[in-house]
């Protein structure tokens, strides 16, 4: 027995509940079955129940077993001090309050009907990454969709939480965040890492005093990246350790080693040594991107700021000393809208929230569903089952169901699985009164 599936079976009251006693043989009425409590605390907020005519009102705690309540130090917890009722699977030992008083409980066991539970086993012993993929094929997908609101806001969520880590290290400065997020961004998933250590080495303050001279920004940015300690036999890169010298001396500053920085089955085009030339050509361009970004309304407006490019230099570079074909190194199409997905609309919402200003969370997801869908190996496992993310609100959505529910078989808790779950139950049944009539 798992206690998603009790959650589940109280949610959608998918058992009898009247006649119902506790396990201290008293008869009891749910007159509120409670709020679905998302969050740390009890499972069930704000329930109401009546015990032999008394009425309760507050808590409802959920297990598998009663000990579990011990296990997991409620009794010490003040968030679990107004718990009215104990909902187990099985009442293994007495829970009592800290005042001596027992805690009513009800135990589901023999209250839970066979074809839930073999249901539940069922998808979840299917082998699928997807559990649902054969329902998805044949089945209407309408329900589908409208949960994608609700998964695209967690992974929202998901992804504001290190940049509220690093506004506390940066003591509330967003401009200096706001650079961190941007660099990771420019990184990618190979180099995300070395770019975030990259952004600890330089206050945007610093970047700030320079941002009128490109060639001192990429100066400051290569040198810090670890790049500048090799004797480069170009011009260009020789003029940057001048230049670096100068810098580091004057603020004392300590570069990367270089180690950090991957090379490996990435195009040209997305190497390091190319994303930093562009990301010194974008504080070149916006000197105060923070207020430009808080300013801006309408996603051209956004995709036009990162409308930029490498430097000269690398028109015939990809890396310092060697040649390649002649190209203009301008931020693609996909990149915009990787950094806009992954990093402008978060750092928007996470604004909205500290600032308690709905203007910038609106303003968030607005871009989230004006913005194309993602184009990546998941979106299109999930394409060949029918599935089409209209914009990258859903397709974001769907990489969240993806990896915290379906990959963790946690259907219970996604609405299409509820849905799966129900047909498969209701087949149960019916084939187990065929068998026994």
């Amino acid at each position: 027995m798992k206690e998603a599936l009790l959650h589940y079976v109280w949610k959608t009251k998918s058992f009898p509940f009247t006649d119902l006693q506790t396990t201290e043989n008293e008869n009891i009425l749910i007159d509120n079955f409670g709020i679905y409590n998302l969050n740390a605390g009890p499972d069930f907020l704000q329930g109401k129940i009546r015990i032999q005519n008394t009425q309760w009102v507050g808590h409802i705690e959920i297990h598998v077993m009663s000990s579990d309540w011990i296990k997991h130090n409620h009794e010490i917890d003040p968030a679990y001090e107004n718990v009215i009722l104990h909902v187990v699977w099985e009442e293994d030992e007495i829970i009592y309050r800290k005042d001596g008083t027992r805690i009513p409980c009800i135990e589901l066991k023999s209250l839970i009907p066979y074809s839930i539970i073999m249901g539940y086993n069922r998808l979840a012993a299917r082998p699928d990454k997807i559990p649902c993929a054969s329902d998805l094929r044949h089945n209407s997908i309408d329900q589908f969709y409208l949960q994608l609101n609700r998964m695209y806001v967690e992974r929202l969520e998901e992804k504001c939480y290190p940049i509220s880590i690093e506004l506390e290290a940066n003591k509330n400065y967003w401009a200096q965040s706001l650079f961190t997020a941007i660099c990771r961004c420019f990184g990618l998933k190979v180099n995300s890492d070395a770019m975030d250590a990259l952004s600890k080495r330089i206050p945007v303050t610093l970047i700030a005093k320079h941002n009128d001279n490109l060639f001192q920004l990429e100066a400051l940015l290569y040198g810090q990246a670890g790049m500048l300690s090799h004797s480069w036999n170009d011009t260009y890169p020789q003029e940057l350790i001048k230049e670096f010298k100068f810098l580091k001396s004057k603020y004392q500053l300590t570069p990367m080693n270089g180690i950090e920085w991957k090379l490996a089955r990435m195009r040209p085009t997305s190497f390091p040594t190319i994303r930093i030339s562009q990301l010194a050509n974008l504080y070149f361009t916006h000197k105060d991107l923070h207020a430009d970004l808080l300013t801006i309304e309408t996603l051209g407006e956004l995709k036009n700021i990162f409308n930029i490019k490498a430097s000269e230099y690398w028109e015939m570079h990809h890396l310092f000393d060697k040649t390649g074909a002649n190209k203009v190194k301008k931020l693609g199409k996909e990149m915009v809208k990787s950094i806009i997905i992954n990093g402008i609309i978060p750092f928007l919402f996470a604004y909205g929230q500290f600032m308690s200003d709905d203007r910038y969370i609106d303003r968030a997801l607005k871009f989230a569903e004006e913005i194309e869908p993602e184009k990546n190996k998941i979106i299109r496992e999930w394409n060949k089952l029918g599935i089409q993310p209209k914009n990258a609100l859903e397709s974001q959505g769907i990489l969240n169901l993806y990896k915290n529910y379906c990959l963790k078989k946690r259907c219970l808790e996604c609405a299409y699985g509820n849905k799966v779950l129900k047909q498969i139950s209701q087949l149960i049944h019916e084939e187990t009164t065929e068998a026994y009539a």
